[in-house]
């Protein structure tokens, strides 16, 4: 059974509908996706900064660390510890 040109308008534009429908839905979470997103970003940023800092701070103290250990050594040397 054959449809008829005004059946088959009708059908393409419930279905143009539905794909405004469906592209709007995607709109609206895509932006909670990064609404939800942004804040994460932010702190993984933050805890990067953190991070490197810790890290760098951490380096100083090896340094430290050695040079007192060097300076120990030669304070042995000299008081025949």
């Amino acid at each position: 059974m054959p449809l008829n040109e005004d059946a088959v308008i009708q059908k393409l534009l419930d279905q143009d509908e539905k794909l405004e429908g469906i592209s709007t839905q995607i709109q609206e979470l895509r932006a909670e996706m990064i609404a939800h997103l942004e804040p994460i970003a932010t702190i993984v940023k933050r805890l990067d900064e953190e991070r490197l800092a810790a890290v760098h701070w951490i380096e100083r103290v090896e340094e430290t660390v050695a040079t007192h250990t060097e300076e120990i050594g030669k304070m042995k040397e000299t008081l025949s510890v």
